[in-house]
């Protein structure tokens, strides 16, 4: 990665059937994450299901279909891969995005920032995610690595 590169860095803290959760650092930041759990049955993981490997990701920003600014991840040594038409035959995983959502259920294999995190009674959650990806969108990053601690 580039020397000026201003990497995120995602420590997932727990795993279970339906979240996998952890905290976002950068700067003198914290955030909170949920995703979708950790399913190996496809390189990068189970399609639409599962959350992504860990490991090191370069990032850039992105514009949803919604218009809202969200980051993208790439690393095609994890199966991870920008526009799901640059895909090798097999590999499954494009198109995943750091974006606004509060809920593992409303994700498709991406990762939800917020500023708090709670357990409600639909599951766990993060809270005030629009102000966390101001957060994320005002510090500019390129870089993202996802280790774990379970």
């Amino acid at each position: 990665m580039p020397s000026n590169a201003r990497r995120l860095n995602l420590r997932r803290d727990s795993s279970l059937k339906a979240v996998s959760t952890g905290f976002l650092t950068f700067g003198d930041a914290q955030l909170f994450t949920v995703e979708k759990p950790w399913l190996p049955t496809a390189p990068g993981g189970k399609p639409w299901e599962s959350c992504v490997p860990c490991g090191d990701y370069e990032l850039t920003p992105y514009i949803r279909a919604n218009g809202s600014w969200a980051l993208q991840l790439f690393n095609p040594g994890l199966g991870v891969y920008r526009q799901c038409e640059d895909r090798p035959h097999g590999v499954s995983r494009c198109e995943i995005l750091i974006h606004a959502a509060n809920y593992p259920h409303e994700l498709h294999g991406c990762i939800a920032v917020g500023v708090g995190r709670e357990f409600t009674e639909q599951g766990e959650m993060v809270t005030h995610s629009r102000k966390a990806m101001k957060f994320l969108q005002a510090y500019e990053p390129t870089e993202l690595r996802i280790t774990e601690d379970l």
